[in-house]
């Protein structure tokens, strides 16, 4: 084998185990806990952004959850999505909630067993 054909095989080696190891790394639980710190800064109560910074952040915040918690039942998801609510308070958003409990908000029986990885496999969930 040639020197060229040995750096040529190197690199290529090379290139392999660096995409292993950011495969690696896209799933481990410390870059999972940052992706979520990440989320949570970049946070804007819905009231004050347009729709369009609101549906990127939403689609960002539901894909995010789905890509990295698939089993996570829907109505964790949402009381997770509540909090968030709170802990930035958003009190317009939460007013609008507390007024729609009354009859159109989703309760836990009409998401049941629904997991994060079968709701975002529904086209008209997550979608951008």
């Amino acid at each position: 084998m040639r020197k060229s054909q040995k750096h040529i095989a190197v690199s290529i080696l090379v290139i392999c185990v660096l995409c292993a190891g950011v495969l690696y790394f896209y799933h481990h639980p410390l870059y999972v806990q940052y992706q979520k710190i990440v989320l949570n800064k970049e946070f804007v109560c819905p009231e004050n952004q347009n729709s369009d910074a609101y549906n990127a952040y939403l689609y960002r915040f539901i894909k995010f959850y789905a890509d990295n918690y698939p089993s996570m039942k829907l109505n964790d998801f949402l009381t997770i999505r509540y909090n968030q609510l709170v802990q930035h308070n958003c009190t317009t958003t939460l007013a609008n909630i507390a007024n729609n409990d009354s009859g159109n908000a989703t309760t836990s029986s009409d998401t049941g067993d629904t997991t994060m990885g079968e709701f975002s496999q529904s086209p008209n969930n997550v979608s951008q």
